[in-house]
C-alpha cells in the first residue's frame, strides 16, 4: 500500500504536475489540488470525451503537457482519472491504492472498466450507513487464521464475492462460510434462519474477540494482511476490502482486539426449527451457542475445501 502520497505543496496554476510514476506508462499526477492517476497512450488513441460522477472524471486521449518541477515535457497522450472530490484521508487512500494496483498489472481491466470499478467503490458512500466494524474484523480474522494454517490459497477469493448482495461472507464451491464476531463473555450471535438454514451446505465461524487496550485494531488487522503474498491479490478483493474500510467510522477502524478463538459449527447441526411456516419470511433471532458442540477451524477447512 502506498497511501501516505502528499498532492499539496503544488501549484494551483491549471497546470498538470508529476507526483509518483508508478510503471513504464501509469502515474500519478495533480491539477489545482485534484489526484489524478493516468497511463500514457499512444499518438494514435482516439480521444473521447469526459465522463464525470460525482467524485470522479475520465479523460480518454487527452493532450496534456505535464511539468515536473519547472521542466515541461513534450505534449503527450493520456487517459486520465481525476478524483474530484473526497471527504477524508480514508477515500484518498483508497483511490491511490487500487490505481496503483492497476498501474501494476494486478488487474485485467481496461482504463475505461477500472474507471467505472472505481465508480462503484466511491458511489455508495454518499449518506450511507457504517457497517458494523466488530463483524469486519471478524471476516478478517478468519482469513489471517486460514492464512496461519498454512494452506497455499488466496481465501480472500472466496470473501463477499457480490458485495453487498453476497448471501454468504464466504462463498465457496461446494460450501459456505457466514461469520460472525462474538464477546469472550457472551457467546451469542446474531442470525437470519433462512440464509443459514437452507439447502445449502454451511457452516457458522464465530470468532470470539476480546477487547483489549494492547490488541490489534481493524484498520492494523487490514494493513498487515494486505502486505501477505497470499492475500488480497486481485483486484477484486482489494477494491472490496477499500469499500467496507471507508463504511466504518473512525472509533471502529480503532477498537484494538485480540482473536481469543474460532468456533465452526455445521448449520445442519444447529437447526432448532425444522419446520417452519411458508408465510413467515425474514425471521432472524439471536442463537446462544453455549454448550454447543463446535469444530475447529482446521476441520471445517479440511471439509469445505476439499
Amino acid at each position: 500500500m502506498i497511501s501516505n502520497m502528499d498532492f499539496d505543496g503544488y501549484p494551483c496554476d491549471g497546470r498538470v504536475y508529476l507526483v509518483r510514476v508508478l510503471s513504464a506508462r501509469g502515474g500519478f499526477y495533480v491539477c489545482n489540488g485534484e489526484p489524478i492517476y493516468a497511463e500514457k497512450v499512444g499518438e494514435s488513441a482516439q480521444s473521447n470525451s469526459a465522463v464525470e460522477t460525482e467524485c470522479l472524471q475520465l479523460r480518454l486521449g487527452i493532450r496534456l503537457r505535464v511539468a515536473e518541477g519547472d521542466h515541461f515535457f513534450d505534449i503527450q497522450r493520456f487517459d486520465m482519472i481525476r478524483l474530484t472530490s473526497f471527504q477524508n484521508d480514508k477515500e484518498l487512500a483508497a483511490f491511490i491504492d487500487l490505481c496503483a494496483m492497476h498501474a501494476k498489472g494486478s488487474t485485467a481491466l481496461s482504463f475505461e472498466e477500472f474507471f467505472y470499478s472505481l465508480n462503484g467503490l466511491f458511489r455508495p458512500l454518499r449518506g450511507q450507513r457504517f457497517i458494523n466494524a466488530m463483524g469486519l474484523y471478524g471476516e478478517l480474522a478468519l482469513i489471517d487464521a486460514v492464512r496461519k494454517t498454512g494452506i497455499d490459497l488466496d481465501f480472500t477469493r472466496y470473501w463477499q464475492l457480490a458485495g453487498e448482495e453476497s448471501k454468504y461472507d464466504f462463498a465457496l464451491e461446494a460450501s459456505n462460510i457466514e461469520v460472525k464476531a462474538a464477546s469472550t463473555q457472551k457467546l451469542n450471535v446474531h442470525i437470519k434462519h433462512a440464509q443459514l438454514f437452507s439447502e445449502d451446505a454451511n457452516y457458522l465461524a464465530v470468532v470470539l474477540l476480546e477487547r483489549v487496550p494492547n490488541g490489534e485494531t481493524l484498520r492494523q488487522l487490514a494493513a498487515r494482511l494486505t502486505k501477505y503474498e497470499n492475500c488480497f491479490t486481485d483486484f477484486r478483493s482489494q477494491a472490496e476490502l477499500a469499500k467496507q474500510l471507508l463504511r466504518v467510522d473512525e472509533k471502529g477502524l480503532e477498537t484494538a482486539y485480540l482473536v481469543r478463538d474460532i468456533r465452526c459449527y455445521p448449520a445442519k447441526n444447529i437447526d432448532f426449527f425444522k419446520d417452519i411456516s411458508d408465510r413467515i419470511h425474514d425471521l432472524s433471532y439471536r442463537l446462544d451457542l453455549a454448550d454447543l458442540a463446535w469444530e475447529s477451524l482446521h476441520e471445517t477447512l479440511s471439509k469445505v475445501l476439499t
